[in-house]
């Protein structure tokens, strides 16, 4: 299931940096992962969820124990694609970094942080546009001397409108795939955090659990490939988020404007 979380790292990374339009970019996306870098599976939270009683199912109870992992899967993005709202939370792997990310997604709204290196990165997506807030320390590693005008503040970010509709539900449902390692045979029966639920796996022992429900939606995807395990754990579905666009933002330059550079 990778590409699900290749579309939040790599959307956040992009989004980031393009907080930068306006006074040049001198060094690497910071805590954001590079982009266009891919390693298999997904990942998220690390609190860990009670799982037990996994079985095979065998066709009985409800409709989504019956179908093929094919079929499962195809539910579960139409499920995701479909929900009002949802919190994304966990842990990824990236080149050898581990990255913490708390979303919440509701319409075409985003809101949450991405944590990395002990950078706590605070990220908001209204609509068409993106602004991001983070420490001295994160736009040191992009702006270098520069960094001083703009810690601490809300900054509206220059990326493209592609890479912000990347940070919606709909996107993210479009990740949920299995490219990356083919699904196993047969759907498990099992219980998450007290609830039914259906676990698909992957070839390398990856796997997505879903709501044995009306609407099988995503619960938790555990990535088990060597170079970026993790967990992504989906929760509060229906949940109106609140999502608005930050006070006082501003773009870069004028964040920038009539700032003396640091050393």
């Amino acid at each position: 299931m990778s590409a699900t979380r290749n579309t939040l790292v790599y959307s956040l990374s992009i989004l980031m940096v393009g907080g930068l339009g306006a006074c040049g970019s001198s060094g690497s996306a910071g805590s954001s992962s590079s982009a266009g870098s891919a390693s298999p599976s997904s990942s998220s939270a690390s609190g860990g969820s009670g799982t037990s009683s996994t079985t095979a199912s065998s066709g009985g109870g409800g409709s989504e124990g019956s179908k093929s992992p094919a079929e499962v899967l195809k539910d579960a993005k139409s499920a995701l694609f479909n929900a009002s709202s949802v919190d994304i939370k966990g842990t990824v792997t990236e080149q050898g970094q581990q990255q913490k990310l708390d979303l919440r997604f509701q319409g075409n709204n985003t809101s949450g942080t991405e944590t990395s290196g002990g950078i706590v990165v605070n990220i908001v997506k209204v609509g068409s546009k993106g602004y991001i807030k983070a420490p001295a320390a994160f736009w040191a590693k992009i702006a270098g001397s520069k960094a001083a005008g703009l810690a601490g503040k809300w900054i509206e970010s220059s990326g493209s409108s592609a890479v912000l509709d990347s940070l919606t539900l709909q996107s993210i449902a479009a990740g949920l795939n299995s490219t990356d390692s083919p699904l196993g045979p047969g759907v498990k029966k099992t219980t998450l955090d007290g609830k039914k639920a259906l676990v698909l796996t992957q070839k390398d022992g990856s796997t997505l659990t879903v709501a044995d429900a009306a609407s099988p939606v995503p619960l938790q995807i555990v990535d088990k490939a060597a170079a970026s395990k993790g967990e992504l754990d989906f929760t509060n579905y229906g949940t109106d988020q609140q999502i608005t666009a930050p006070k006082g933002a501003m773009t870069a330059a004028a964040a920038l404007k009539n700032q003396k550079t640091t050393a």
